[in-house]
């Protein structure tokens, strides 16, 4: 069985989630979006996986099956990304947007797409 937390740093590249000290999307979060897409039979490869508590089973590695790898963590960050928006903050002496991260919802999107109909979808 490969363990949640083997695939918390892959997924926080993937959503540019790189302060180690305070980290935008907490550990659970991110084990509940994997365990959510291997229940939904999103990760689909050499064999079939199934999602426990504490990981996933059989070993799910790069290795082992690299199409169902990838899967995983894009279908995971995609969960994320469809409920990012623009925000806006202002105060009387101080003000800040932050656009709309399109280009990452995008990437992820576009990359999910050719993971299920590409040359990696068998």
């Amino acid at each position: 069985m490969s363990n949640w937390n083997e695939y918390y740093r892959p997924m926080r590249a993937i959503l540019q989630d790189q302060d180690e000290d305070v980290p935008t999307y907490a550990s659970h979060q991110l084990a509940a979006a994997l365990r959510t897409v291997v229940d939904l039979g999103k990760v689909t490869g050499k064999t079939e996986y199934a999602a426990g508590e504490d990981g996933i089973t059989p070993d799910l590695t790069p290795a082992t099956d690299p199409a169902a790898y990838a899967r995983l963590l894009w279908h995971a960050a995609k969960l994320f990304v469809q409920g990012l928006t623009a925000s806006a903050f202002t105060t009387r002496a101080f003000s800040q947007r932050v656009g709309h991260p399109t280009e990452l919802i995008n990437a992820v999107i576009e990359e999910v797409y050719h993971l299920d109909n590409g040359d990696m979808a068998s």
